[in-house]
């Protein structure tokens, strides 16, 4: 869950500098908008499938 805007930009766009996150923060926010709970955070439920392998 990220609780507000700010937290859900930084935390998609991590690694990126202060100005990229300023710039694609408003794209981010409304993709995310759908997921916005009622006290203005955002719940994002991902699941992830994987497998490891070793060649032989």
């Amino acid at each position: 869950m990220a609780r507000d805007e700010q937290t859900l930009s930084e935390g998609i766009l991590l690694g990126e500098d202060p100005g990229t996150i300023s710039e694609l923060s408003p794209v981010v926010i409304a993709a995310a908008a759908p997921f916005r709970d009622d006290r203005g955070g955002f719940i994002l439920r991902n699941s992830f499938r994987w497998t490891l392998a070793r060649a032989s």
